[in-house]
């Protein structure tokens, strides 16, 4: 077995970023101050995902900044630091599968992509060469059925997403549901648990189910809002991707419906969506990996999940672009990184094996929530945090025991909370055309 990070010796040039921006090219992201050193991988967007890719980079940035800065990782009383290394797929999964073979020469550990289904090809690569990866932006149940024995990964599941919601709503009363959602595989899964979970009591009412390809148009999404109005339903779970948000919370500003309870993936828990509609996203729920208002996590390195957040944004903050607020991307990313520091702290020594086992056996709570990992490298033990967007803060209503706000539920009427915010006329004007 390969012993690793005690042969190459690194020149020290600091904690050096290379701002490259070429799809196939190695990047230093992190350079170790001294040897002996231990290189870890990753591939990242720029291009279709690229805003996603960022908060990714930095999020692994700053882990490895933060171990280096602290005195680095400690194995068995021998000190190493991490050299971090970047590839950037544009947004190409067949890049992004390229990018981790390259890397399997320099690398002794990977860390994962973006996305799903680029962290299943780079998944596959993983096995293949026999590198420990930790994943921490692939929710998708489709990852982890494919039998791998190489990766593990801090997310919850997709098909976890929505029951918790099932359950808060039914606390506070509600019984009639109302499910639109994406085809495409992520959201599937999310819608499939979803339904799970409603038809699982026999109190519950599932009062419609519309499916859609791709993005959700706004004739759509005025579609799905006049059928749950139709049905009397009380609460509207619109399941799909971050651009179907703002279509869904304009029909429902365009509507005389008020949902009791309005739940939304991807969309409620990103600060870009909340710029972008403003006070029409007062009142959403959805789920979310992470968020820095969490109460009750915690660790050793990184302190509470507000620590984090300051952290975070005191290292990007100078950023000429809107990437200085922090994002659940960034903190799962670093969360990855965490994990991959516990588990070298706790093995028998560096080699890839050891390093796995020690991996698989993790059982602790870090900043963003447990960590324990399935057979097939999910993190069984991390519930999904719910979000609600509350004078345009996002706070978590849900875990009860981790929250920062209470639910507001019902809804405020959507005239009252959407003065602030008229449907601009451009909308407006679309509509109409549309009609």
């Amino acid at each position: 077995m390969k012993e690793y990070g005690k042969s190459t010796p690194v020149v020290v040039v600091g904690l050096l970023m290379l701002v490259i921006h070429r799809a196939g090219a190695q990047e230093v992201v992190v350079e170790a101050p001294s040897s002996p050193s231990l290189t870890v991988g990753f591939s990242y967007p720029t291009g279709g995902l690229g805003n996603e890719g960022v908060y990714l980079y930095n999020g692994y940035q700053l882990w490895a900044e933060q171990v280096n800065d602290r005195g680095g990782v400690n194995v068995q009383g021998q000190t190493y630091f991490i050299r971090l290394l970047a590839m950037d797929d544009n947004t190409d999964q067949d890049q992004t599968e390229q990018n981790y073979r390259t890397l399997e020469s320099p690398c002794d550990y990977f860390l994962g992509p973006y996305g799903s289904s680029f962290s299943e090809r780079a998944a596959a690569v993983a096995e293949e060469l026999g590198i420990p990866m930790v994943l921490s932006n692939a929710a998708s149940n489709a990852v982890y059925e494919n039998g791998y024995e190489n990766i593990v990964s801090v997310v919850t599941l997709a098909s976890d997403y929505c029951p918790p919601a099932i359950r808060m709503y039914a606390s506070e009363g509600a019984r009639r549901f109302y499910v639109a959602h994406s085809s495409r595989g992520f959201a599937a899964e999310v819608a499939e648990g979803c339904i799970a979970a409603i038809a699982g009591d026999a109190d519950f009412v599932l009062t419609g189910l519309e499916s859609y390809d791709s993005t959700i148009s706004l004739v759509q999404a005025e579609a799905v809002v006049e059928a749950a109005w139709l049905s009397a339903s009380h609460v509207l779970l619109s399941i799909g991707l971050l651009d179907d948000g703002e279509p869904m919370v304009v029909a429902e500003a365009l509507s005389s419906y008020t949902p009791y309870g309005f739940f939304m993936t991807s969309a409620p828990g990103n600060p870009d969506f909340i710029d972008n509609v403003g006070s029409r996203a007062n009142y959403l729920v959805g789920p979310s990996q992470w968020a820095p208002q969490l109460e009750g996590y915690s660790d050793s390195f990184w302190g509470t999940s507000a620590n984090y957040k300051t952290t975070y944004e005191a290292r990007y903050n100078s950023n000429e672009d809107d990437f200085d607020e922090v994002s659940f991307i960034a903190a799962s990313a670093s969360a990855a990184g965490t994990v991959l520091h516990l588990a070298l702290e706790s093995a028998s020594s560096t080699d890839s094996a050891d390093v796995l086992a020690s991996l698989k056996a993790l059982d602790t709570e870090i900043f963003y929530g447990p960590v324990r990992f399935s057979g097939s490298g999910s993190n069984e033990a991390k519930e999904i945090v719910l979000t609600q967007v509350i004078d345009e803060v996002i706070q978590v209503v849900y875990p009860p025991e981790h929250e920062s706000a209470d639910l507001i539920y019902p809804l405020p009427a959507a005239a009252a909370r959407a003065t602030a915010a008229a449907v601009p006329f451009l909308t407006l004007l679309l509509h109409v055309l549309l009609r």
